[in-house]
């Protein structure tokens, strides 16, 4: 019974938005450029997720909270800015879109992929269709998807952090060997 009442709100929903996006479109843009800089700001803003009293967890976090914050995302403590975030989870995002369709190219190809591209894919996935979702429809819970995106975030670091050694280590070798830039040493 709560999920007939439950979709049958989301249409209702959905309808009012559509009469404000045709009748409004300012409003729209307006929550969307807010959604956006959210979505780049950590997930630990309006503790806790969006209550505006303060709590004795949040008294004793804040010090430990305000350091992490300007060292994962480059938050000041006085600003609702975020630079490091930006540039990270974009390159992240891109990264991972790249190695999404890469891994769908050789899927198609060839028939068979690889389990860590897969896993690339897989997490790029859901966070396209979290990012989605915080954009365009959810503006009350972004703390509670953050917290769902942010460990897809650290697989596709992780996996850029592999690829990075693996060229790395690959092009020592090769210069160890003779070849320096694709060229034969002499």
């Amino acid at each position: 019974m709560d999920s007939l009442w439950m979709a049958a709100t989301g249409r209702q929903l959905r309808k009012d938005g559509f009469v404000i996006l045709r009748t409004h479109p300012e409003a729209t843009l307006k929550g969307l450029r807010q959604n956006i800089i959210n979505y780049f700001l950590p997930a630990d803003i309006n503790w806790p997720f969006g209550s505006k009293s303060e709590h004795l967890n949040q008294v004793t976090l804040a010090p430990a909270l305000r350091i992490f914050d300007l060292v994962t995302t480059g938050k000041p403590a006085r600003h609702n800015y975020a630079p490091l975030s930006y540039a990270g989870i974009s390159c992240l995002l891109g990264i991972g879109l790249w190695r999404s369709i890469r891994w769908l190219k050789r899927l198609i190809r060839h028939g068979g992929g690889n389990a860590s591209d897969l896993t690339i894919a897989f997490a790029f996935g859901n966070i396209a269709y979290l990012s989605a979702v915080l954009v365009f429809y959810d503006f009350t819970d972004q703390n509670r998807i953050l917290f769902e995106v942010f460990p897809l975030l650290t697989v596709l670091l992780a996996s850029l952090i592999v690829v990075a050694v693996k060229r790395r280590l690959l092009l020592n070798r090769a210069r160890r060997f003779g070849f320096a830039n694709g060229k034969v040493g002499v």
